[in-house]
């Protein structure tokens, strides 16, 4: 048995040392736009990703995608049914059949993991970079209005959100991995 934990510590501890050094001859995880994001939103907030890519060593290999709000929702849903899948076949095994980390804006965004714990994709839906008339909301006595423009700030926002959020899954991650290794010296 102690092989086995000696050989997930080993699993865990290569893929966190591996996303924790980018290899700068190594091109970072790609950044997409669904088909029906606007090319000024999909431009802008690949850049702003891009940049937290290359300053997180963690979300250097993550993939973004950023969705429009009917892809965000598929994605969802694909990712509820594969963990349902996951759980019945693993139904013992709580941590190894997660497929995403909760967020409290799942509704928004899906942090997606691999086998190993750690976050590899994750899925933003574009509607979080627009602005709201409010005036107008008011008028409309909080029915769903449509969008007024695209907020470049709010893209900034949630970018280093995201990059926090990978960032601290990481560490705690590497952490877990750590401890794990010192309480079961070989």
């Amino acid at each position: 048995m102690s092989i086995l934990k000696s050989a997930v510590a080993l699993f865990f501890a290569t893929s966190a040392w591996s996303q924790s050094t980018p290899n700068n001859a190594l091109a970072p995880a790609p950044i997409s736009c669904t088909s029906q994001v606007r090319p000024d939103t999909c431009t802008h907030a690949k850049g702003r990703f891009r940049s937290a890519q290359k300053t997180s060593k963690a979300m250097f290999h993550v993939e973004v995608v950023l969705a429009d709000r009917q892809a965000f929702q598929e994605e969802a849903k694909n990712l509820k049914t594969n963990s349902k899948h996951a759980a019945q076949a693993n139904p013992s095994s709580p941590e190894l059949n997660k497929i995403q980390f909760p967020s409290p804006f799942e509704h928004s965004i899906l942090f997606e993991l691999d086998a190993g714990g750690l976050v590899t994709k994750v899925v933003i839906c574009v509607d979080l970079f627009d602005t709201v008339d409010v005036e107008q909301l008011e008028k409309d006595q909080g029915r769903a209005v449509t969008p007024s423009k695209l907020d470049k700030d709010s893209i900034a926002t949630w970018a280093i959100y995201v990059m926090g959020y990978i960032d601290g899954c990481f560490s705690s991650r590497a952490h877990v991995i750590a401890e794990a290794e010192t309480s079961h010296p070989k």
